[in-house]
Formats: structure tokens, C-alpha cells, sequence
């Protein structure tokens, strides 16, 4: 069984042809089964995922919408590579939306949804989690994408669903840079404290500078990558 074929499983029941490969590609880009550059043939996507072109026409426009996929003069349609450059685009919007996401939350979140919140956060800090980058940026977030549900808000949801999935594509993790798990740990805690007081300005507050601080840890890496070694960071590594 193929690799797409594998994901595909997972979407099975999503309903409509064109929502399952729209999902299965989806899945298949951010996990870097399909890896920046790769070519997007519509034969071979209705072939390998046993559907007609049609709804593999209709996912890639969805994708290509959200800047996951790229039509390139002479090439065709291939993942997208994002620069670093391109990334750290993405704090500045992402900072509001997310600051917006957790005032919001605050007002609207029950109180089982924010004892959610609580174990999410509870996991991030176990050794398991700690020991492994990428549980620990799976934990992380799912904390984010939380309370932005929590947060009841479609649209906020949706245009952070398409930051998120550049941020996932890069493969490298503000998480990475010495220090910064612990720092991040404790700005979530900030965060989480504000919701639990129903204090929404303060929720915004430090949403935004969580973000904010991420993206000068971004910066720095960046920075001292081209000091190393002369060249910009892989994003797509």
C-alpha cells in the first residue's frame, strides 16, 4: 500500500470524493509525505487514491487556494517551498488572529472545555512529551488549535488553519532554540490563567506575546543559521 493510500484510511468516512483527497493531500503535504517540489499530477492522484479526476481537480484547487500547492511555468503543479522569509511573514496575522482567538475564548470557553485546555497543557509538560520534538510540537498545537475552537469563531479558524499549515510544512520548530520550551511553557501558562479568570484582555494580551516571542526566536535562527554557514536556514527540512 502506497503512502497516500495509507492516509487516505484515515478519511475514508469524510464523506464526499473530493473532501477525502482534498484531506488525504492535505495530510500527505504538512507531513512532508509530499515533500516541497513534488509534482502534483492529476493521474496519478486519481489513480493511487481510486477516484476520478474530478474531485482531485476540486482538491487541488482548494490546496492551491491555501498556498500548500503551486502551479510553476514548464513544471505543473508542485508542492510549494516556502522561504524563510515567507515564514516569518506569517507571525505578524498570526499574532492578532490568535490574540483574537483567546479574548475570545475567555468569555465563550465552558469550564470542561478549559479543563481541556488544562490536561493539553498537562501532557505538553510530561517527560515523554518533553523527550520528543515532535510530540511536544503536536502537544503545542493542539493547545492552539483548542482554543481557537473554543473561541467558536469559523473564521478566525479557518485563516489559521491555512498560518498553521505553512508553519507545520517547515519542518524546523521555534521549539528547537535553547531555552525556548521552557519559555513557552510558561507563556502558556499565561494564557491559560487569563482564560480561567474569564479576563479577556489579558488572554489577548499574552496570546499576542506568545506569538510575538516566537517569532524573535525565529529571527535569531535565522540569524545565527546565516552567520554559521553563510546561507538562509531549510525551512523545508
Amino acid at each position: 500500500m502506497n503512502a497516500l493510500c495509507e492516509i487516505k484510511s484515515k478519511f475514508v468516512n469524510s464523506g464526499v470524493a473530493a473532501e477525502m483527497v482534498y484531506r488525504t493531500l492535505r495530510e500527505a503535504i504538512l507531513t512532508g509525505v509530499l515533500g516541497p517540489g513534488t509534482r502534483i499530477k492529476e493521474s496519478d492522484i486519481s489513480e493511487q487514491l481510486g477516484v476520478s479526476r474530478t474531485p482531485v481537480r476540486e482538491a487541488i484547487g482548494r490546496l492551491r487556494a491555501e498556498g500548500l500547492i503551486q502551479s510553476l511555468p514548464t513544471v505543473g503543479t508542485v508542492v510549494s517551498d516556502f522561504s524563510s522569509e515567507h515564514v516569518l511573514a506569517t507571525y505578524v496575522p498570526r499574532a492578532v488572529l490568535e490574540g483574537a482567538a483567546a479574548r475570545l475564548c475567555a468569555t465563550s470557553a465552558t469550564d470542561a472545555e478549559i479543563a481541556s485546555l488544562e490536561r493539553t497543557l498537562e501532557v505538553m509538560e510530561e517527560p515523554e512529551t518533553m523527550g520528543s520534538l515532535d510530540n511536544l510540537s503536536d502537544a503545542n498545537f493542539a493547545f492552539h488549535e483548542l482554543i481557537v475552537m473554543f473561541s467558536r469563531n469559523d473564521y478566525l479558524r479557518q485563516l489559521l488553519q491555512q498560518i498553521w499549515a505553512i508553519v507545520k510544512m517547515c519542518r524546523v520548530s521555534s521549539l528547537m532554540y535553547p531555552g525556548r520550551v521552557q519559555e513557552a511553557m510558561a507563556e502558556h501558562r499565561r494564557i491559560l490563567d487569563a482564560i480561567k479568570r474569564r479576563d479577556s484582555r489579558q488572554a489577548e494580551e499574552a496570546a499576542r506575546a506568545h506569538i510575538e516571542k516566537a517569532h524573535e526566536t525565529r529571527l535569531r535562527m535565522v540569524t545565527d543559521s546565516r552567520r554559521s554557514v553563510g546561507q538562509p536556514l531549510s525551512w523545508g527540512e
